[in-house]
């Protein structure tokens, strides 16, 4: 099974530390939340997950790896997975929309515009990067559905040490 992610929460912090200055939720933790960075923490499958749910409207599946197995002699389909419905989540459609369209402003107008100029298929992305210590690169990490009016696939990408998070843009495209 998939490993939870966390979302940085008040409650959480105070798992993290004894002392209990350092475990007050301030309002920075807040903005960092709310940015995807802080004490928030998920997998690249959680992430592809995350976005396909949007991409879909708001039904999340469980994720599997393996769609299908077929015969080495006959090419017969062994075994295939079937979709599993986890949770159905409860979002307006105004705000699903919303967020949609700011995923699709990150391939159109931002952070990503360039990697995806000429591009033949239209994209909802995200770019992030998460800041892993003072004396090593960042990490870049890219989360993407496409096509972009009629989702077929969600991909994530990370690359350790990848500087900025349009840096995985670029192996998400290909």
């Amino acid at each position: 099974e998939e490993v939870s992610g966390n979302v940085a929460s008040p409650e959480y912090k105070k798992t993290l530390y004894k002392n209990a200055s350092d475990q007050k939720w301030r309002g920075g933790d807040t903005i960092q939340t709310a940015i995807g960075q802080s004490y928030s923490e998920f997998t690249p499958i959680g992430l592809a997950n995350y976005v396909a749910t949007i991409a879909n409207g708001g039904t999340r599946y469980k994720t599997h790896i393996i769609k299908s197995v077929h015969s080495s002699v006959d090419g017969s389909v062994v075994y295939e997975s079937q979709p599993v419905i986890a949770e159905n989540v409860s979002i307006s459609e105004d705000n699903l929309n919303a967020v949609k369209r700011g995923m699709l402003g990150v391939t159109d107008e931002g952070s990503a515009k360039q990697i995806f100029k000429d591009y033949p298929i239209a994209v909802g992305g995200k770019t992030g990067t998460a800041q892993v210590g003072k004396k090593v690169s960042n990490n870049a990490l890219f989360v993407s559905f496409a096509p972009f009016d009629a989702p077929e696939i969600a991909v994530a990408v990370v690359i350790e040490h990848g500087f900025r998070g349009a840096n995985a843009a670029y192996v998400a495209r290909d």
